[in-house]
């Protein structure tokens, strides 16, 4: 599958988020597994497994998400800045808040 084929595929994000949560080692770098390239492939692997598309689909939708998210934060680090801005809140803000102690961008 090439990678126009991947962008095709439709994951379950909520899904994908609860099984990231539930695999701390592939976010948190406290962890020394964090560093185990070895034990993050299986952990992507059997991802995939759980979502029936291949892990590397799975891992590059997570690199997008977690992108976004640093963005959203960034944003209203922006907007608190400012008065009276008010931006909407990105829908899966709630759904990645496990990862705001391992986010320089914390708000």
């Amino acid at each position: 599958m090439n990678q126009n084929e991947s962008a095709n595929v439709d994951v379950d994000i909520n899904r994908l988020l609860f099984l990231i949560q539930n695999n701390p080692a592939i976010f948190n770098s406290n962890l020394q597994e964090h560093y185990d390239v070895d034990v993050i492939t299986k952990i992507w692997i059997d991802i995939g497994k759980e979502l029936n598309v291949p892990g590397y689909i799975c891992k590059n939708k997570w690199w997008n998400l977690r992108s976004m998210y640093s963005r959203h934060l960034r944003d209203l680090k922006k907007k608190q800045n400012c008065y009276g801005s008010k931006k909407k809140k990105w829908y899966l803000a709630d759904a990645m808040e496990f990862l705001l102690p391992w986010t320089k961008l914390s708000p």
